[in-house]
């Protein structure tokens, strides 16, 4: 017959192993979303800092490179992972 105090650790560690596959199972799926935003991001063709850059100097074409609205959009800044 067990004892009160081994059952009470048994359902511990049983909540704690649930709880642990729980994070293994979140980190992976961050993981993840994290790699399909920096590819979407930085790596497909036509990127979105691609994209910046295209607009950028559209604007500065139009506007002149001391104009508002380029200045503005200089102040913008994308800054690509290391790891990429």
């Amino acid at each position: 017959m067990k004892t009160w105090k081994l059952v009470a650790l048994e359902a511990k560690l049983n909540d704690l192993l649930a709880k642990n596959a729980t994070v293994v199972r979140t980190s992976v799926a961050l993981k993840n979303a994290r790699m399909y935003r920096n590819d979407l991001l930085y790596s497909q063709s036509g990127n979105v800092q691609q994209a910046y850059r295209a607009v950028k100097q559209q604007v500065k074409a139009a506007f002149g490179p001391g104009s508002e609205e380029f200045k503005t959009l200089v102040k913008v800044k994308f800054n690509k992972p290391a790891n990429l």
